[in-house]
């Protein structure tokens, strides 16, 4: 979008589609009109011309992947992605978000400001330290034996040199530590590693998922420290393109079903609603494994959390229930052959 000129003719151009592409999610409900299209996702602090990959036929525009950086969360999030129904099935849709992804991995905010606060603490602090210091001298040399400030020279001017060091010290470092980032690349890692197993099985069932090859093994994910955020994200993704292409197998789903069963496995209320559509998505998976053809029905699926760090959070309480989501699916799988 920033290549193609961020005008109001492309605005417009830009609303059309995503008006277009979202009408074919369920339970969407009625479009933005353009000017509230406008206030809501274009004239805000979120919108970046950059973050719009656009695809397009001939002079055509044909698919959308939105995708904003929340700075002050730390994280990227993908806003929309949507392809028109005549050039759907063509990787259109993969390739956008590969280049949403780079644009999210490689557009990091800088620290600059950060940087730049730390050091002017410092530098106030260390004024007012020389002014202390240029106050205690002429006091001595005007013989001046008492009075609060010559007895409580010695602890003002120690906490004014910390005050002074302390974030000069950090703000030298601070772009460094902020790329070093330990514990949140620890905390990707764990979220990784959790998630696994549950991309894993998808990606036997729907291959064509996996934005990469898939590891040699059930286990062998390591990337390197630079790149786990980057692969989380693909994982997150991955993960709910699977979901999508289960919809098709949903068709003799059971909500009221799926919550008798886990009562009696003793899911708690709090995870009941997650670990019941999990347990249907596992039937789902296993049916089209075993050949079974989808129906037609539209089936409706939860719209995932509104934020990256939520998913995580939701697909990583899936991910550690799995034991739980294959006993139910069990249940539901056998009153499903039954009922059939």
């Amino acid at each position: 979008m920033a290549n193609l000129g961020d005008t109001p003719e492309c605005r417009r151009a830009l609303y059309e589609l995503n008006k277009t592409c979202s009408a074919d999610i369920p339970e969407r409900g009625e479009f933005y009109t353009f000017d509230e299209y406008l206030a809501e996702r274009i004239q805000t602090r979120l919108y970046d011309s950059s973050g719009v990959v656009l695809a397009a036929s001939n002079d055509d525009w044909v698919g959308i992947a939105t995708t904003s950086l929340r700075e002050d969360e730390g994280y990227a999030f993908s806003e929309m992605t949507g392809v028109l129904a005549s050039h759907r099935g063509r990787g259109i849709s993969m390739a956008m978000k590969l280049l949403a992804i780079r644009f999210a991995r490689y557009t990091e905010p800088s620290p600059v400001r950060t940087t730049f606060a730390l050091i002017s603490a410092g530098t106030g602090a260390a004024a007012l330290y020389l002014a202390l210091v240029a106050v205690f001298i002429a006091l001595c040399l005007l013989q001046v034996r008492g009075g609060w400030l010559v007895d409580h020279y010695h602890p003002v001017s120690t906490l004014l040199i910390a005050a002074s060091v302390i974030p000069l010290a950090f703000g030298l470092m601070w772009q460094y530590l902020v790329q070093m980032a330990v514990a949140r690349h620890a905390a990707a890692y764990r979220a990784l590693a959790v998630l696994h197993p549950l991309w894993w099985r998808l990606c036997e069932a729907t291959p064509a998922i996996a934005f990469t090859p898939r590891p040699a093994g059930r286990h062998d994910e390591r990337p390197w420290p630079r790149d786990v955020d980057y692969c989380l994200q693909c994982r997150v993704r991955e993960i709910r393109d699977g979901v999508l292409a289960l919809r098709p197998y949903l068709g003799l789903s059971d909500p009221d079903r799926a919550d008798d069963a886990l009562v009696l496995l003793g899911v708690s209320e709090g995870d009941r609603g997650l670990v019941a559509e999990a347990a249907w998505l596992e039937v789902a998976r296993r049916a089209k494994l075993a050949g079974v053809q989808p129906t037609s029905d539209q089936v409706r699926t939860a719209a995932g959390a509104v934020d990256l760090a939520g998913e995580i959070r939701s697909l990583t309480r899936i991910a550690k229930n799995l034991l739980v989501v294959d006993a139910a699916a069990d249940v539901l799988d056998d009153s499903r052959k039954i009922r059939v």
